[in-house]
């Protein structure tokens, strides 16, 4: 989403350690992210169907793990 701080840090974060991935712009898809149930950004959806809102380390650490 433009202008999130909280998306930048997962950006960031995910860059920093190697970790790949795809960017997808929330307001292109709001109705998938209202279907999981959010309202907000970022939502992280890991490649095996998991999925969680906002800067959370400890689950990007365990995607990295899995990675």
């Amino acid at each position: 989403k433009d202008n999130c701080q909280p998306c930048r840090m997962v950006k960031r974060w995910l860059d920093k350690e190697g970790v790949e991935y795809i960017e997808k712009c929330a307001t292109e898809h709001i109705d998938y992210l209202v279907g999981l149930g959010y309202r907000q950004a970022p939502v992280t959806v890991t490649e095996s169907g998991g999925h969680f809102y906002g800067f959370d380390i400890g689950r990007l650490q365990e995607i990295k793990a899995g990675f």
